[in-house]
């Protein structure tokens, strides 16, 4: 009989120090925050004992097990959704829970600048490692995409410069495609079939817009460089832009020569009249709108300062003056 007392009174004291055990780690366990920032990625498909393994191993929850009991029990299987996460220090549970039900995943950030091509954009995109030049050598060929664009061969000209946002789960033709889209919204083929009243098609606003986009970067500029061009058009003389001819040059060494002006391809605007046969890269708003809205002038020429800016010339000797000064530095200023 004083056994039997014995026992019941041990299995008493034993499940009240159980309990008050699991008490305390349900507690802990459930009062725990996150130490300190880190990012955990949770492929699709991964099950609820791997998601709560790869949360305790990072430091997000405290205990793996605890955790996968808690989601059984209070969330409907498949509530967790796969992806990047970044968990921000001191967050507690249901903060961590609340992330993953409502899949707030980390997303990442990329800019594409005004008067990137497409090598400088998929050398970007591959650094970033959102995706691979053989599949971007792909990718740059879906003119299909460019609704209403006729004559396109490639989508140079039309990855629209912006700053993107991604994720773990976006594919890198959906990352490409994505830049498409913008240039179509942003842009749009009602902006660019303006230029029809100027005898330029979708295709050759772009194609012009982006080579004002590389002949200067001051905006006050980019409308007088879309003048000096049609004006250039207009008495069929060449448009003689470097950028043009760069464009063409395989494995640019940044020495532009006369021989490379000489030197026949479809993007020198010396050996060839008219534009280019397409953008030679990614223009901006603005230098489309100069195209659409150029402004007007006499000016026939206009030759670099050295500072960024351009001096604009209506007459050749004018012209030559400048270029002695400003490039030369010989004689005196144009007036």
């Amino acid at each position: 009989m004083k056994t039997l007392r014995r026992i019941l009174i041990f299995l008493t004291v034993l499940i009240f120090l159980l309990g008050g055990a699991g008490f305390f780690i349900a507690q802990k366990f459930l009062h725990y925050k996150n130490p300190e920032t880190v990012q955990v990625y949770l492929q699709k498909g991964t099950s609820i004992r791997l998601i709560s393994q790869k949360l305790a191993e990072a430091g997000v929850v405290s205990d793996a097990r605890f955790f996968e009991a808690y989601v059984r029990l209070f969330k409907p299987a498949g509530a967790l959704k796969s992806g990047e996460y970044e968990f921000s220090q001191d967050m507690d549970l249901s903060a961590v829970i609340e992330k993953l039900v409502s899949g707030d995943v980390l997303r990442r950030q990329f800019t594409i600048p005004e008067g990137y091509d497409l090598r400088k954009t998929g050398k970007l995109l591959a650094d970033k490692g959102i995706l691979n030049l053989t599949d971007f050598e792909r990718f740059k060929h879906r003119i299909d995409w460019l609704v209403g664009i006729k004559g396109a061969t490639t989508l140079e000209g039309f990855l629209f410069p912006d700053t993107y946002s991604y994720d773990s789960q976006t594919s890198p033709e959906m990352t490409v495609k994505n830049l498409v889209d913008n240039f179509m919204m942003r842009v749009g083929i009602e902006r660019l079939a303006k230029g029809t009243a100027k005898g330029l098609s979708p295709l050759d606003v772009v194609t012009l817009a982006s080579v004002i986009e590389k002949e200067t970067g001051q905006a006050n500029e980019r409308p007088l460089i879309a003048g000096v061009f049609f004006n250039r058009l207009k008495l069929g003389m060449p448009l003689q832009s470097d950028p043009t001819v760069i464009y063409g040059i395989t494995n640019f060494n940044g020495n532009l020569t006369r021989a490379d002006l000489k030197r026949d391809h479809p993007y020198n605007t010396y050996t060839r009249g008219g534009l280019p046969i397409g953008p030679i890269c990614s223009p901006g708003l603005e230098a489309i709108e100069a195209v659409l809205t150029p402004a007007v002038t006499d000016a026939l020429y206009f030759v670099g300062k050295g500072d960024g800016s351009h001096y604009f010339s209506s007459t050749l000797d004018q012209h030559n003056q400048a270029v002695r000064y400003y490039q030369l530095h010989q004689g005196s200023e144009p007036q």
